[in-house]
C-alpha cells in the first residue's frame, strides 16, 4: 500500500530514547518535529546524531518513544518507511573495482526496479544529476571524497524517496566539493524532506531554514537559524587578547569562542550590555548561537519555542 505524504507533513518524534546493551543512553527523550525541505541537526561528535538518524532510518530499534510520519508508524512499519527513504550514512563501503554505473544499477535492482530499460534510464539520469556521468566507467573505490559522497547521494535517490537522511556528509571534503555537494542537497530539498546531520555549523547556516541542536542525547534548541541569530543582536562582542590574558577573561566574561590571529587571540563574548573598553559589538552568527546552547548560556528566549526550558533556566 502506497503511503500518502503531503509536502507539509512533518515527521513527529516523541519521547525517543535509545539505550545500548552496555548501558549507554545515546538518546534521552527526544521530542522533535521535522518538516519537509532541508532540516539541520547540529551537534558535536558523540551527541547522538547518528543514533537518531539510524533510528529514523529503521536501522536500529528504539528503547522508548514514537516516530510518526503521516500514516507511517516509523518504528513498527519499517518496510513502509524504507519504500520512501534514501539514506547516506557517515561511512559507507563500496565494492572494489566496480564502476559507478554498474554499482548504481545493482542498487536500483535491489530497490525493486526490475525492468532493465527503466533501470538503465534511471542510472543515467542519476549519474547526470550528481555530475558523475563522465566518470560512470570508473571504479567508485577510486573516487575522491567528494565524488564518492555524490555517488552516495545518487544511490540514496534511487526510487525517488520522500525522505533523505545524510549523516555528516561534508566532513573531509575540500571547499569546492563541499559547495557542489551542498548545492545538490538544496536542489533535492524542493521535493523531499532532507535531514542534514552535522557538526559543521556552516552547513546548517547556509542551507537549512529549520534546525535543532542535539547535545548529550537531548534536543537543546530548535527554530529558524535567522530568528535565533536575531535574538543575539547587540549581545555578541569581540576583543583581541594576548594569550596570557585569556584565562582571566574566561573567568570574568561569558566567552563563546576563540581563535588565533597573528599570534593573538580573538575572543567572542556574550553580554547583554557593553562589557567595557576594547570590546566591539559584532553581528551574531549561527556559531554564536551554537556555543550559547552548548555552554547553557540563557541567551535565547524559550517563550518563542526556540530553546527548551532546560537551557533557558
Amino acid at each position: 500500500m502506497t503511503s500518502t505524504l503531503s509536502l507539509d507533513t512533518p515527521i513527529q518524534i516523541r519521547g525517543l530514547t535509545k539505550t545500548y546493551p552496555n548501558g549507554y543512553k545515546a538518546l534521552n527523550g527526544v521530542n522533535l518535529d521535522i518538516p519537509m525541505g532541508m532540516f539541520g541537526l547540529l551537534g558535536p561528535n558523540g551527541a547522538g546524531k547518528s543514533s537518531l538518524m539510524r533510528t529514523i532510518a529503521t536501522l536500529q530499534e528504539a528503547t522508548e518513544g514514537t516516530v510518526q510520519w503521516g500514516d507511517i508508524n516509523v518504528l513498527t512499519e519499517k518496510v513502509k518507511l524504507r519504500q520512501v527513504l534514501g539514506y547516506l550514512p557517515q561511512y559507507f563501503g563500496v565494492y572494489p573495482g566496480v564502476s559507478a554505473e554498474k554499482l548504481l544499477d545493482h542498487f536500483a535492482a535491489l530497490k525493486g526496479i526490475t525492468n532493465g530499460k527503466e533501470r538503465k534510464e534511471l542510472v543515467t539520469h542519476l549519474l547526470n544529476q550528481v555530475n558523475l556521468y563522465e566518470a560512470r566507467d570508473r571504479a567508485v573505490s577510486g573516487f575522491s571524497g567528494g565524488m564518492r559522497q555524490r555517488f552516495g547521494i545518487a544511490q540514496a535517490l534511487v526510487g525517488d524517496p520522500r525522505l533523505v537522511i545524510v549523516d555528516e556528509p561534508t566532513a573531509g571534503l575540500d571547499p569546492a566539493e563541499r559547495v557542489r555537494f551542498l548545492n545538490l542537497l538544496s536542489e533535492i530539498s524542493e521535493r523531499a524532506a532532507i535531514i542534514l546531520s552535522t557538526h559543521i555549523v556552516e552547513d546548517v547556516s547556509e542551507l537549512c531554514p529549520q534546525m535543532a541542536v542535539l547535545i548529550a542525547g537531548e534536543i537543546r534548541a530548535t527554530g529558524q537559524p535567522s530568528t535565533m541569530m536575531q535574538q543575539l543582536a547587540g549581545k555578541v562582542w569581540r576583543i583581541q587578547l594576548k594569550r596570557d590574558q585569556l584565562p582571566s577573561y574566561e573567568e570574568t566574561y561569558q566567552v563563546l569562542s576563540t581563535r588565533f590571529f597573528m599570534g593573538d587571540i580573538i575572543a567572542r563574548v556574550y553580554s547583554k550590555s557593553d562589557p567595557g573598553a576594547d570590546f566591539e559589538v559584532v553581528e551574531p552568527d549561527l556559531e554564536d548561537v551554537y556555543f550559547c546552547v552548548m555552554k547553557k548560556i540563557p541567551a535565547l528566549r524559550s517563550d518563542e519555542s526556540v530553546v527548551t526550558p532546560s537551557v533557558a533556566d
